[in-house]
């Protein structure tokens, strides 16, 4: 699909630079073909990775809080197993930082590297902020109270890795585990955003679109009423930021050489 995509922007190229219209082909048949790889690449690879990597971080997060009530290195590894799908899924979308991951933040918000380890040392004796994060709604105080340097994957990984390997269940603390169930709250809810953002807010489940209702996150580009995905799957329309669907194309590339 990339190869048709560089294919067809570079003709594109080519018949717009040609002000004489000596041969430039079909207008027409270019954005019927553009179009369906951009439908394509939103449906089938950016909402759908976004989708399994939300999916992964209500695992990620159960995963943690069965650690937290019950500490045996069983668990650890399960939450660790949770944290390498999600993470994988993570990895994969980096081909299209673009969007919402950069637009509001939700890249650096949950990897940012390297871990603020000295901070979190720090956080760890403090006792009224691992009160604040042992609440109910501690995800919500982890992203509103915390740096980047302390959310996301790395914090998360830092809990149950030692030195690259599972770390024994003797040497996690309950306030180690207590902050790594906010933090993973906390990923759980950017990813819902993230996939969300590109969706929309009425083609996620239930109890996504509670927790990103609930979180009053903005979903659309710019001030427009498009999502992000609506957004490119209607280039060269009224309220499109895209101004055809060689430009969507365009970002597409420019997303997968960052």
């Amino acid at each position: 699909a990339l190869f048709i995509i560089i294919a067809s922007v570079c003709v594109s190229c080519s018949d717009d630079d040609d002000n004489n219209g000596g041969g430039g082909g079909d207008p027409s048949e270019k954005d019927e073909q553009l179009s369906a790889i951009v439908k394509q690449y939103v449906d089938n690879t950016v909402i759908a990775t976004y989708k399994s990597l939300a999916d992964e971080t209500i695992g990620l997060y159960e995963a943690l809080a069965e650690l937290k009530e019950n500490k045996t290195n069983a668990n650890v590894q399960k939450a660790i197993d949770r944290w390498v799908k999600t993470r994988d899924y993570w990895e994969l979308s980096e081909a299209f930082l673009f969007g919402p991951a950069s637009d509001f933040g939700i890249d650096p918000h949950i990897d940012t590297w390297p871990l603020a380890l000295d901070e979190l040392l720090v956080e760890l004796t403090n006792d009224a902020h691992i009160e604040s994060m042992a609440k109910e709604d501690g995800d919500e105080w982890v992203s509103n109270y915390l740096g980047f340097g302390l959310l996301g994957f790395h914090g998360i990984e830092y809990i149950l890795y030692e030195e690259g390997r599972p770390k024994d269940v003797s040497k996690i603390t309950d306030r180690e585990l207590i902050y790594a169930v906010a933090v993973a709250g906390d990923l759980r809810n950017q990813c819902f955003w993230l996939e969300a953002a590109w969706a929309g807010i009425d083609n996620i489940t239930e109890e996504k679109r509670e927790k990103v209702e609930a979180l009053e996150y903005k979903l659309t580009v710019g001030n427009g009423k498009f999502s992000y995905g609506e957004d490119m799957l209607n280039a060269g329309k009224a309220g499109s930021t895209k101004i055809s669907f060689t430009d969507a194309c365009e970002d597409i590339i420019d997303g997968c050489m960052t």
